[in-house]
């Protein structure tokens, strides 16, 4: 609902209130380490025709990359905010009266063929009366 302004305008204001929206972070860290690795094999050594299982440890240094990455999602709500809004209201001028130009054809044309078929009937009409008197005529004359 709004105020009124002394010029007639109407002052509303509105609460805008934007849709959060949602970020995922992701931090992702490499590095490099050593890593010594110790391999073992069995062997069997035959001594005085009896076996014995030996064993041989290898020692192995690798370098490795790792990575990891971590992820945050976190959700960003904007600030509501008011906006004002001014309606002015504006005079509208009535339509204009309809003419017979803007009047339906339709009945205008039926209009015009109705007074067609009158006429042409009272001319049917007139020479039906001039036919019979020129018939009366005829047989007042025999």
């Amino acid at each position: 609902k709004g105020t009124e302004d002394p010029f007639g305008n109407l002052l509303s204001s509105i609460l805008i209130t934007p849709t959060p929206t949602i970020s995922t972070i992701l931090d992702t860290t490499s590095f490099f380490t050593t890593v010594t690795v110790t391999l073992t094999r069995e062997i069997n050594i035959f001594f005085h025709g009896k076996k014995l299982p030996t064993s041989i440890l290898e020692t192995e240094v690798q370098v490795q990359t790792v990575t990891s990455t971590l992820s945050r999602t976190m959700e960003i709500t904007p600030t509501p905010t008011w906006q004002t809004v001014t309606i002015t209201p504006t005079v509208t001028q009535p339509p204009p009266s309809p003419t017979p130009a803007g009047q339906d054809i339709n009945a205008l044309l039926a209009q015009q063929r109705k007074e067609q078929e009158r006429k042409a009937l009272i001319v049917k009409l007139q020479k039906e009366q001039e036919r019979k008197a020129l018939i009366d005529k005829i047989k007042s004359l025999n």
